[in-house]
């Protein structure tokens, strides 16, 4: 269905907050029968209160040159893989890619999707590439072009052909569509500007092949970009944002050079909407209004390249969606968190794997009871999370979508299988209850736009008629399914 935003002089652009379904690889999107870990989350995420949901679909690169530890190191492509295995002595496989493997994704994808077209759900979809390796290693300093050929495939073959034909084989007529061209690869984008125009066109072409009458207004393409390092071309082993602001201007003078801008700013202005990932550090008694500071940050880089985003946004009428939002619970250096501090200051850092009590970092650190600090933040984070975005109209930059990183420990939905086990989940029925209202209030407030009219809306407000909070009702799920649990970052 067509997304609609409230979007008033009174309100500005209300928007949920959506869901994600992040596939960590092919067990999470492979097909048996009719149903999937992948349909299984649409299935979890329709009980959510979403009209939209973000699919997240993670395949593997191979560097045979890789060396770990080497957090400076432009990371290069040797073959694209489909089929990652942990051997017995800790190594990790990862069999180069087969056309057999292209159709069985793009079936899969289909599959998933159509699942989430039944719902009358719409469809964004954010593709990612990860190292092969299981460390954590950032694909946004990966050196890729989108259409050179890696031992065989061109990552338009792996990722956004087999995309195209899935989602055309799934939407009808009413199903909006945000299909993103890569996920956080800043310098794949920025240092092949051009290729990605061209793969801009292509994948319009295709994605126009054979859809319903009347579809293609209904059709976006966009990029999605760190909040942070964006061009993933320099100071890479800088993990905080405020420093990494600092030393920026001095560095940049030294690969400004190597850019091309003109081109760069043609691909902007040609593209439907920007996704911006992750969020900037917090401090614990944060309020609704600091969360801008992390598209603050995007716009001032941004505009370094001659870029300017309220230029985008306000003149070229691009959308502006904030993909893996919340916060993951461990430090920078990977130990849980402890205080809200430790866990405002680290959004990014959290568990993935199979949910364990021993590892979950939002039920450690409890004394006779089961309420913690960091327990309290998560809490306190989404209520002013859920503020945030009904106010948007307060700020400069307002965003058309929002989506939760539903993985690991950022997982406050228990929407990935692996959130859930005999052990506990990571869903926080508080924090589900915040987003189910929040979300509830939105799409009223959607409703009364286009029954009423702004009039009947500013009646409404005075009356707080949209302040009386309807009960919303919680219930646990449980699923055991799962892989190890590893210490996880969303590298930048």
């Amino acid at each position: 269905m067509a997304t609609i935003l409230a979007c008033t002089p009174l309100l500005g652009k209300v928007v949920e907050l959506s869901s994600s379904v992040v596939m960590m690889g092919e067990e999470d999107y492979f097909v048996r029968g009719n149903t999937s870990a992948c349909t299984d989350m649409v299935d979890r995420a329709a009980l959510e209160t979403n009209s939209r949901l973000n699919f997240i679909p993670t395949l593997f690169w191979v560097d045979r040159t890789y060396k770990p530890g080497d957090s400076t190191q432009t990371h290069s492509i040797s073959y694209f893989c489909f089929h990652r295995s942990y051997n017995t002595d800790g190594t990790v496989s990862c069999q180069p890619a087969a056309q057999q493997d292209v159709d069985i994704f793009e079936h899969s994808m289909k599959a998933c999707f159509r699942r989430a077209v039944e719902y009358n759900i719409s469809i964004e979809v954010s593709p990612r590439l990860q190292h092969s390796s299981g460390h954590n290693v950032s694909s946004n300093s990966l050196d890729m072009n989108p259409l050179l050929e890696y031992e065989g495939f061109k990552y338009m073959d792996i990722m956004l052909m087999p995309l195209a034909h899935a989602i055309n084989g799934a939407v009808n007529n009413k199903t909006e569509v945000w299909l993103s061209l890569q996920g956080q690869m800043g310098m794949s984008l920025f240092k092949y500007p051009m290729e990605y125009m061209q793969a801009l066109g292509t994948t319009h072409l295709t994605l126009h092949d054979g859809l319903p009458h009347g579809w293609p207004h209904m059709l976006h393409l966009g990029v999605s970009l760190n909040f942070y390092k964006i061009c993933g071309c320099i100071l890479t082993e800088v993990a905080d944002p405020n420093q990494y602001t600092e030393l920026f201007p001095d560095a940049f003078k030294a690969v400004k050079h190597t850019l091309d801008f003109e081109v760069l700013h043609e691909l902007f202005s040609r593209l439907d909407f920007i996704s911006v990932a992750g969020l900037a550090p917090l401090s614990p008694g944060f309020s609704p209004g600091d969360l801008e500071t992390t598209l603050q940050l995007f716009a001032k880089e941004l505009g370094e390249f001659g870029i300017r985003l309220h230029h985008l946004l306000s003149k070229q009428r691009m959308a502006l969606h904030w993909v893996d939002f919340g916060i993951g619970g461990l430090t920078h250096d990977g130990r849980s968190a402890v205080t809200a501090a430790d866990a405002a200051q680290s959004a990014p850092f959290g568990v993935s794997g199979q949910y364990s009590q021993q590892s979950d970092p939002w039920s450690l650190h409890s004394v006779n009871s089961s309420e913690t600090p960091v327990r309290s933040f998560l809490s306190y984070f989404y209520e002013n999370t859920a503020e945030y975005f009904w106010k948007q109209h307060a700020y400069k930059y307002e965003v058309d979508a929002a989506y939760l990183y539903n993985y690991g420990s950022w997982d406050v939905q228990g929407i990935h299988p692996n959130s859930t086990s005999a052990e506990g989940s990571y869903q926080f029925a508080p924090v589900v209850n915040v987003i189910r209202y929040h979300n509830f209030r939105s799409q009223r407030l959607i409703n009364l736009a286009l029954t009423l009219g702004e009039p009947g809306i500013k009646f409404l407000i005075e009356s707080r008629e949209l302040q009386h909070k309807e009960p919303v009702t919680f219930a646990s799920r449980e699923h055991t399914e799962g892989l190890q649990v590893i210490r996880h970052s969303r590298t930048f």
